[in-house]
């Protein structure tokens, strides 16, 4: 594990949040389709998640020790656990319902 993956794991084990974490590319349209849809969501629930994007093209090592094999994938961890992840874009409902904030 590089010291950039043990700085975010620090984070997510110490943050009293569910994180929400983007593993995206510039180059992909995919990730810039689902990118005004996470800023919309880090924005109606900014008490209650921290967003953490990772360009995988800046941050190779990063992307690799989380197994990132495609773009985007994103990763929603609760209590310092992986609780969901997924490739791909989803509805801006369907991403607040994987929260599970109740």
């Amino acid at each position: 594990m590089n010291q950039q993956s043990k700085q975010l794991e620090t984070e997510l084990m110490n943050s009293d949040r569910t994180c929400l974490i983007q593993f995206s590319s510039k180059d992909c349209a995919p990730c810039q389709i689902i990118a005004p849809t996470l800023e919309e969501v880090e924005e109606e629930f900014k008490n209650q998640i921290k967003v953490f994007r990772v360009d995988v093209d800046e941050s190779p090592a990063l992307a690799d020790d989380y197994g990132i094999t495609q773009t985007p994938t994103t990763f929603i961890v609760k209590s310092g656990r992986p609780y969901i992840a997924f490739s791909g874009i989803r509805p801006k409902s369907t991403i607040i319902e994987y929260l599970d904030l109740d």
